[in-house]
């Protein structure tokens, strides 16, 4: 559902989104865990890119996120950025 709400209309673009989905879900969060299944590998939180040079966090609609699959979405689009 995620991916879906990330590239919206535009059906047949589905497999460009997808690895960025996939990593999305192992860097977000789980209300289950209170861990990103990244972190748990890992034993750290990523450092992303984007974190670091365009503070994207700042400026992201975080009015918009209701459910994990619209914050999957989010970090799908800023996954994509780079």
């Amino acid at each position: 559902d995620a991916i879906f709400k990330a590239y919206g209309d535009s059906r047949g673009k589905w497999p460009l989104y997808l690895a960025a989905g996939l990593f999305a879900v192992r860097i977000t969060v789980s209300r289950s865990t209170g861990y990103s299944p990244y972190f748990l590998l890992y034993g750290i939180h990523p450092v992303m890119s984007f974190d670091i040079t365009e503070h994207t966090w700042q400026t992201l609609d975080w009015d918009r996120v209701q459910t994990h699959e619209e914050l999957l979405a989010i970090r799908i689009l800023q996954l994509m950025r780079r």
